[in-house]
């Protein structure tokens, strides 16, 4: 059962519904009419670019055009690629704040589960079953998680759309697209509470100065709460724009946004270390228990490795404890779950919102970013663009998760003295900060022509640009210094944190310790300094023919890439390299000659109300800035190419219009996140072989997708709006993983002795990993379903606004996401045996109500997602143990939330 609501501070659910109610009552003074969704927009009065696109003339749930025809601002109708847009009024009713919110009702997309750990991402989205890109703002790579408080409308496109986004994976990308300064006025606040707890405000303030000037702020101040126990993130932002009308035919614009987001680093899932024990075997500090058949086993790997761990319950008196030849309880490694497993003692989570993580466990991302576009028309049709991005971003925290669920079973501290917490439950963790600093920086030079005739119209766009990326990650880990043992990342000098289940979670001391003469510091372990540089030139054209019947696109684009990586690793006293490095300075450089990437399609309206479209596409994915592969080796560029086919709606006048298609794509050597670190590095530890361990590292593979996709948006009356999308992917794999493929057969050998090893205390675990490697591994045949594709997936949401009667200035509206099955897994030798995640519905409503006061304009909104409260865990991987296959991590849905929101136009 959901305890959230009732064991932390939150806003009731009352208070909201009765503010709502009272704040109706009393605007039916003065009803107004709601959001405009049937009457045409207000024109904006701003010349737009050729090179940019304004919701302005988005209407409803549908927009119109986009700049997915060859980065020139074009009628959706006619363009071939296919593009979804989620529109500023979907994303008012819906009331999301994020991009990752608002994914969840795109076309075929599937947002990742919440990252934990050293992840700081928080906007990956699976698209067509086949990953996600990098997002892009205003179509510059973008690496901040966006907030709707300054973003207009957003973008899905799906594909590999070479000369719409250059560089990216096959699914596709999606792009923001900001608030800019108008000239006309505009001001607006917002005030949010949920039933998490906490609140949000925004400001939106547009002034113009003239008719040649004018200035828009967006200011954020976000401390809505998450549902996990203290689970309090926060977000502060501000993003000015500017237009400025230098002359009748030259404009500038700039924008500048900077802002922090600080997130809490809580632990998803935790592993079941207790159940193996027989609640018997104890040590007292004298006689070694049996470690046979008992569940018990010696806390290090070696009877002569220190086990080094601060409690910081007892106290910072207490100091640095060495556990050497002490015992801890052993366990399934499976995940706890709320409801428990059919498994013997095994251990049950205290709640779903239970958190284990020390209070200052936070990730903290500071970033800035400015914008100048200079646009220039010189004569009529031909128009210049010249822009310049640059991001900068500090990522920070301590990026260590607390895991286990272990039982102390000593009696004694090492002290000699009573322990006060025998028979309670801990996890053990090893204090890891890590920063990452990037900066991007992007010139693009555009030249569009546009002419028009009595039966043709052209669009030609050239386009050329350069992007250079600096990123720069650095990691510490808690070790002690000075001791008899000069590695710095030895076994014995790991200082490790512990935290007990239940206990106070006082903070640690993560920067230095001092205790019986042994310093502890945090040694860099890992320092890289990497920079790409990518530049590109493209042409397109869009022609629309015959009054816009027939509209053909052709593109190419030609890229150049060079990556260089440069990483320290001489930290370590004793020299020892980490795997997948040279010792000291690695240096590793990759110029890429050129990639070709080319474009074409074609969209033709027989009649006005259904049209024929095709679209061919290629693209390239450049090794974003991160990891090598295993050994150190550089990771190769990817290619991409793709074709959909399909029919564009036009009914009733444009009241109901979308898509229905088929696509497929294929990419050859993607860079993917390397499986099994984790594993790879217990393993090592366990055999007392901690200078092996291995530093995140990247993989390639290869695959497949096809699929059919259907997506409508209706503005079926002057009161009614809805959207509906359907997707069916499917996926095969080809070459995956060849570099874990290969680490583990150089050293199976090893690590199978040490599992049959019966002196090392933790050869059941050895196993365990081994057959956790050996699953992904089997997970890697050709043709088989890629992980995480689900069978379908749809959304629905309507909306229907009163604009008379007693009613009026009352909207309604509701939908659902539908999700099917999911692969997760396959049974243990049967790659094509698959194991699954079950399919799920999430319904979602709101009511609200706009009323005036004075010149107020204000608008009263009630949103609850999760409305069923569906809480069936999402799984995510299966494991085998004792030969059966079992579904392990998972994650959970947000569960229920009621959010009030007031926002006032004056």
């Amino acid at each position: 059962m959901l305890t959230h609501l009732s064991s932390k501070p939150s806003i009731p659910v009352a208070a909201c519904l009765t503010l709502l109610a009272v704040t109706s009552a009393s605007a039916q003074i003065a009803p107004t009419t709601p959001t405009p969704t049937a009457a045409p927009p207000t024109a904006e009065v701003v010349t737009l670019s050729a090179f940019q696109v304004s919701s302005e003339r988005d209407f409803g749930y549908t927009a119109t055009s986009a700049l997915a025809g060859g980065r020139i601002d074009t009628p959706l109708k006619e363009t071939p690629s296919v593009v979804t847009i989620i529109t500023k009024e979907f994303l008012e009713d819906i009331a999301a704040t994020s991009i990752m919110e608002a994914s969840m009702w795109a076309p075929n997309s599937v947002p990742n589960a919440p990252s934990t750990g050293s992840d700081f991402a928080d906007y990956n989205v699976n698209t067509r079953g086949i990953g996600s890109s990098f997002p892009t703002r205003n179509y510059f790579r973008w690496y901040v998680p966006s907030d709707n408080y300054n973003t207009e409308r957003l973008e899905f496109a799906r594909g590999p759309n070479s000369i719409l986004f250059g560089d990216a994976n096959p699914g596709g990308v999606i792009t923001t697209w900001t608030k800019q300064a108008l000239f006309r006025p505009l001001r607006s606040a917002q005030l949010r509470l949920d039933s998490f707890g906490g609140y949000r405000a925004s400001l939106d303030y547009n002034l113009p100065a003239g008719d040649r000037l004018a200035v828009r702020v967006n200011v954020l101040h976000d401390r809505l709460q998450g549902w996990r126990d203290d689970d309090k993130p926060q977000r502060d932002g501000g993003h000015v724009a500017l237009t400025y009308r230098l002359t009748r035919a030259t404009q500038v614009r700039a924008e500048y946004e900077q802002g922090n987001i600080k997130r809490f680093n809580f632990a998803q899932n935790f592993a079941d270390q207790s159940s193996n024990w027989n609640r018997t075997a104890t040590y007292s500090g004298a006689t070694a228990p049996s470690t046979s058949g008992t569940g018990v086993a010696r806390l290090n790997a070696t009877a002569t490795d220190d086990y080094l761990v601060y409690i910081p319950t007892l106290g910072p008196g207490a100091g640095v404890m060495n556990w050497r030849g002490f015992y801890q309880s052993t366990g399934s490694g499976l995940r706890l779950l709320p409801e428990g497993r059919s498994i013997t003692n095994f251990p049950v989570l205290p709640s779903r919102e239970f958190n284990l993580q020390p209070p200052e466990s936070y990730l903290d991302n500071s970033y800035k970013t400015l914008s100048l576009y200079l646009e220039h028309q010189f004569t009529a049709g031909l128009i210049a663009q010249a822009a310049f991005n640059n991001q900068v971003q500090r990522r920070w925290g301590i990026t260590t998760v607390w895991t286990d669920h272990r039982i102390d079973v000593n009696t004694v501290l090492p002290t000699g003295a009573t322990n006060p917490n025998f028979g309670r439950a801990f996890a053990d963790a090893q204090p890891i900060k890590q920063v990452q600093g990037n900066r991007l920086t992007d010139y693009r030079l555009s030249l569009a022509y546009r002419k028009e005739w009595s039966w043709l119209r052209e669009s030609l766009s050239v386009m050329a640009g350069r992007r250079t990326d600096e990123y720069n990650p650095y990691s510490w880990r808690a070790n002690r210094v000075g001791g008899t043992n000069p590695a710095a990342n030895a076994a014995t000098n790991i200082l490790r944190v512990r935290q007990y289940w239940g206990a106070p979670r006082v903070p640690a001391l993560f920067e230095t310790l001092t205790a019986g003469g042994n310093q502890f510091a945090l040694p860099a372990i890992t320092a890289s300094d990497e920079d790409q540089n990518l530049q590109y030139n493209q042409i397109a054209s869009s022609t629309s023919l015959f009054k816009g019947k027939l509209s053909l696109l052709l593109g190419y684009r030609y890229d150049r890439f060079e990556r260089q990586q440069q990483r320290n690793v001489a930290s370590h006293p004793d020299g020892t390299p980490i795997m997948g490095a040279t010792d000291g300075i690695g240096t590793f450089d990759r110029k890429q000659a050129g990639v070709g990437t080319k474009s074409a399609g074609a969209v033709w309206f027989p009649v006005p109300w259904i049209g024929a479209f095709a679209n061919f596409s290629e693209s390239f994915n450049a090794p974003g800035n991160g990891a090598n592969l295993i050994d150190g080796g550089g990771v190769p560029t990817s290619s991409n190419k793709g074709i959909d086919v399909g029919l564009k709606l036009e009914f009733f006048g444009g009241k109901v219009s979308g898509t229905i298609s088929y696509y497929d794509n294929e990419q050859i050597d993607r860079p993917r996140t390397g499986d099994n670190v984790a594993d790879i590095n217990e393993i090592w530890a366990d055999l007392g072989r901690s200078e092996r361990t291995i530093i995140p590292y990247r993989d390639t593979e290869s695959y497949k997708g096809h699929g059919v996709e259907l997506a409508l948006t209706a503005n079926l009356t002057r009161n009614w709006r809805l959207m509906f999308n359907y997707s069916v992917p499917k996926t095969a794999q080809a070459e995956i993983g060849p570099g874990l493929r290969g680490y583990n057969a150089a050293n199976l050998a090893t690590w199978q002795a040490g599992a049959a090893n019966p002196a090392l205390p933790n050869a059941a675990r050895i196993t365990t990993n081994l057959g956790d490697i050996n699953r992904t591994i089997q997970g890697y045949t050709q043709n088989r379903t890629l992980n995480n594709t689900v069978d379908y997936t749809s959304n629905l949401y309507t909306t229907y606004g009163f604009r008379e009667g007693r009613l009026k200035g009352l909207s309604v509206g509701g939908g659902a996401n539908f999700r099917g099955r999911m692969v997760i897994g396959n049974v243990n030798g049967q790659p094509f045996n698959y194991l699954y995640n079950g399919a799920y519905a999430l319904v979602s409503s709101h009511a609200s109500y706009d009323a005036r006061f004075e010149k107020i304009r204000t608008r009263f909104q009630l949103n609850v997602t999760n409305l069923l409260n569906e809480q069936d865990v999402m799984f995510q991987t299966y494991t085998a143990v004792a030969g059966i296959d079992r579904p392990n991590t998972f994650s959970y849905q947000l569960p229920r939330k009621f959010a009030f929101s007031a926002t006032f136009n004056f």
